[in-house]
């Protein structure tokens, strides 16, 4: 159970450093949401796992994030909007 536990631990400090873009885990989502939110920039490292963030439009986030609920995001572009969540209208 120890080996399984340790190789699948996503807590290794080096992983997420300041500047890197990551995506939070929607804890309340329904069945057609989406699994990850908008992206945030990691400010800092704090405490027992936490982070620090802010997102597109340098704005603080002063919650503290827990790395269980973070996702590296990867781009190919540097974003300059927030994404949005799909609305239930119908495209004409």
């Amino acid at each position: 159970m120890k080996i399984y536990y340790d190789h699948h631990l996503k807590h290794i400090a080096d992983q997420l450093q300041p500047d890197d873009w990551i995506l939070i885990h929607n804890e309340s989502r329904k069945k057609f949401q989406l699994r990850w939110l908008r992206p945030y920039k990691i400010m800092k490292f704090c405490l027992l796992g936490t982070y620090q963030l802010e997102d597109v439009k340098d704005q603080l986030n002063l919650d503290l994030v827990h790395r269980d609920m973070l996702k590296r995001a990867y781009f190919d572009y540097m974003p300059t909007q927030q994404w949005y969540k799909p609305s239930r209208r119908k495209q004409k």
